[in-house]
């Protein structure tokens, strides 16, 4: 599949060779654009020869394998719901091809006969509108020190007496009562407590306070809470980028609107009929030097774009190019991003690298002192495309 990259600038990220000049700019960020097969974009993918996104197991997903999965679960249930389904709607049922009536037994039904009737019921109610990783790709220059965050939530549970008394010989509720008469000390005063807060005699004769909260009083002491964290899940993380955009000519102010457009038109859903949105396109990120994978840096998910944030402007003040009918010499583009796959240990598999890599051979000191001393002397190391617009055509409005 042939990439169609927007890039900004022109030629970030690509790596130049034969001319004894380092590229600045070899650190890049690309979004790969994934939409779904259902889709106007999915249509025109599908003529560019698009391929199919693998599901992951970290994240719930119907056209990776979900529909199978129902079935599966129907079938191992013994197919007593479909049944009870097909009885309380014969029509239905007749019109899918189950045969299910009141007094029909489910012993009557072979279990391929209701593989093929879920299959039915699946095909008529759900058509699967899979995702698709199009040849659109958005190459941008690293706008920051690239950051990762993990988050976990762990609840705090105050376990009260039924933390004690999963830690005590008698745990039982009949035990403790029992020992409110026959013990002393501290089991005598748990098991009144437990008796105390069993009743509501307080709240029945019109006082606005619980027995319990008398005896707490009473004695100066409360029941240990026996806290205990509870792990509930993993966060999503987000990322955020901000990319600035200085256009020097046309090419470039083309580049810049061509990538906004982009991001703009892949945020929002489509309609798919006057009842109906589409999921909005997905996107697969991913850090790069001279144009491959950085295994350096952290390794992201598919993410959604949540918000996105264009500024015309520069430091609050609007700004135009000359001889452009308005167009704004600096734009800032800020888009937030949210992952979309809940990731557990089994994403960390990889052990990362032990050794630094090493540098090419072809890449020696007197390279980088030539390179050094071109850009000292004030002359740009990387030789602009001769087929660009001069610098002329760019410059403020008054």
């Amino acid at each position: 599949m042939t990439a169609l990259i927007m890039s900004y600038p022109p030629n970030v990220g690509i790596q130049r060779a034969g001319d004894g000049i380092l590229q600045e700019q070899l650190h890049s960020i690309e979004f790969r654009i994934i939409t779904r097969e259902l889709s106007r974009q999915g249509a025109a993918a599908g003529a560019s020869d698009a391929t199919l996104v693998e599901g992951s197991e970290n994240r719930v997903s119907f056209e990776d394998g979900g529909a199978n999965a129902i079935k599966q679960a129907a079938l191992a249930a013994g197919g007593a719901t479909l049944v009870a389904w097909a009885a309380a709607n014969p029509i239905q049922a007749a019109s899918l091809g189950i045969v299910a009536g009141a007094g029909i037994a489910y012993s009557d039904i072979t279990e391929d006969e209701i593989s093929k009737a879920i299959d039915a019921v699946i095909a008529a109610t759900v058509k699967v509108n899979r995702r698709i990783k199009t040849n659109r790709v958005i190459r941008l220059y690293i706008p920051a020190s690239p950051k990762e965050q993990y988050g976990a939530t762990w609840a705090d549970k105050d376990m009260g007496l039924a933390g004690a008394f999963a830690d005590a010989a008698n745990g039982s509720l009949v035990g403790d009562i029992r020992a409110a008469a026959t013990s002393s000390g501290a089991e005598r005063d748990r098991a009144i407590r437990t008796l105390a807060g069993m009743t509501n005699i307080t709240s029945a004769a019109g006082f606005d306070f619980r027995l319990t909260d008398i005896l707490e009083l009473g004695s100066g002491k409360i029941a240990n809470p026996n806290k205990a964290s509870l792990f509930k899940g993993m966060n999503f993380r987000n990322f955020q980028y901000s990319f600035k955009f200085a256009p020097k000519n046309k090419i470039e102010l083309n580049k810049a609107y061509e990538i906004i457009y982009e991001f703009k038109k892949n945020m929002h859903p489509e309609r798919s009929d006057k009842f109906f949105l589409q999921y909005p396109s997905e996107f697969q990120i991913q850090y790069q030097y001279a144009n491959k994978n950085n295994k350096w840096l952290t390794k992201i998910a598919d993410c959604a774009l949540m918000d996105m944030t264009v500024d015309y402007g520069a430091g609050g003040a609007f700004t135009t190019i000359q001889r452009t009918e308005g167009a704004p010499s600096e734009i800032t583009m800020t888009l937030q991003f949210k992952e979309l796959e809940v990731l557990t240990s089994e994403w960390f598999a990889d052990a990362p690298a032990t050794q630094v890599a090493t540098v090419s051979e072809d890449t020696d000191e007197s390279v980088v002192a030539d390179a050094t001393d071109k850009k000292a002397d004030g002359e740009n190391p990387i030789t602009e495309p001769t087929t660009e617009p001069t610098t002329e055509d760019a410059g403020d409005e008054s």
